[in-house]
């Protein structure tokens, strides 16, 4: 699990299982949304599933997230999939 933290305490967090490529939680604490914690967390999670092998990425996700997943670069495939990078893909 990483986890971002200032003087107030965790700000941040997520966690990869690598055995399933399940991204089981991912959360930054709403009044530090947009400053940047989100998208230095979702890419050291990216970085341990190229680390590990991994092809492919899942999770669930609120729709609410879907415009942070499209900032960070991903794309829409459906209702229900978010594209990811290098032939890595996110199901919401």
């Amino acid at each position: 699990m990483l986890v971002a933290t200032d003087a107030t305490g965790i700000v941040g967090f997520g966690q990869l299982n690598q055995a399933s490529g399940q991204v089981d939680a991912f959360y930054v604490r709403p009044g530090r949304q947009g400053e940047g914690l989100g998208r230095a967390l979702l890419s050291a999670l990216e970085g341990e599933a190229r680390a590990a092998g991994l092809k492919e990425l899942q999770l669930s996700a609120p729709l609410n997230a879907v415009g942070f997943y499209a900032r960070a670069g991903y794309t829409g495939n459906g209702d229900h999939t978010i594209g990811l990078f290098q032939g890595m893909r996110q199901t919401s």
